[in-house]
């Protein structure tokens, strides 16, 4: 027979415990960081409504370009200069926001998609109501022009 002084597991000087004594801690569910998640619904309505605005000034642009006789080679030029910086401005906008609401990858995808023409508009209002979806699940009333920074505050 053997000792129970002799046993590994045995230790000489600790009690036993009792269930209300352990640490479960690691197996509680996570809880949620309401800043975080604050953080996040800000982020994401601001990007959204950064978004409508360049859509916006690229559909006066095109408007604008469409009048401009093509004689008028500065004007165009101008115009050709403007739709380039829009054009990045509306690519940052889109990789931002997606990679806020659908991840890293998706972000890429649709940056991708912002250098084909018609693609880009149909890019741009697609992540858009993507983002109206999101913001309405979250209880956050989403306007014509996107959600008012009050509201959100």
């Amino acid at each position: 027979m053997t000792d129970p002084n002799d046993d590994p597991l045995t230790f000489e000087g600790v009690e036993s415990l009792d269930a209300s004594q352990l640490d479960t801690s690691a197996f509680d569910a996570p809880k949620s960081d309401l800043t975080s998640d604050y953080c996040t619904v800000r982020d994401i309505a601001g990007y959204q409504r950064n978004l409508i605005s360049v859509l916006f000034y690229k559909l006066v642009l095109a408007i604008v370009f469409s009048f401009t006789p093509a004689h008028a080679l500065i004007a165009l030029r101008c115009e050709l200069i403007a739709m380039g910086l829009i054009g990045l401005i509306s690519l940052y906008f889109i990789f931002m926001l997606t990679r806020e609401l659908n991840g890293t990858a998706m972000a890429v995808l649709c940056s991708a998609f912002m250098f084909v023409p018609c693609l880009s508009i149909l890019t741009i209002l697609v992540v858009n109501q993507s983002a109206m979806a999101y913001l309405r699940r979250k209880r956050i009333r989403v306007g014509f022009f996107g959600v008012d920074p009050k509201s959100i505050e």
